[in-house]
């Protein structure tokens, strides 16, 4: 399942719903890929605490509903919510098609790069 799980059938939004007028600046990171496995494992892999533990983070909770939130830590020896975890809010979802979120809370390594654009 693990390696099945490294294409992903999902899109991720990094900016505002699609109906909400965006600024000129767009920056959204999409992802989307076909995968040979059942469509049931793949949606419970990217939502499911279960899931996303058997494949993507070492620890994870995930609040599956609109502003729900859903984080993960890729540090065994990291606690979910330490400064190295990463939160983000759920925008959208569509049961077994994809889903959309948003950042939260990024690592520290990763937020002081994102802040020097």
């Amino acid at each position: 399942m693990k390696k099945a799980m490294l294409v992903v059938l999902t899109v991720v939004a990094l900016a505002l719903l699609p109906n909400i007028s965006r600024a000129q600046d767009d920056n959204r990171l999409v992802h989307e890929g076909l995968m040979n496995a059942p469509l049931d494992q793949v949606w419970a892999a990217f939502t499911t605490k279960e899931g996303l533990e058997s494949w993507m983070a070492s620890h994870a909770e995930i609040e599956l509903k609109i502003g729900g939130t859903m984080k993960t830590q890729y540090d065994p020896k990291g606690t979910i919510d330490d400064a190295k975890a990463i939160e983000n809010t759920i925008l959208s979802y569509e049961p077994k098609r994809g889903n959309a979120f948003t950042v939260q809370r990024l690592q520290k390594r990763f937020a002081k790069k994102a802040d020097s654009k």
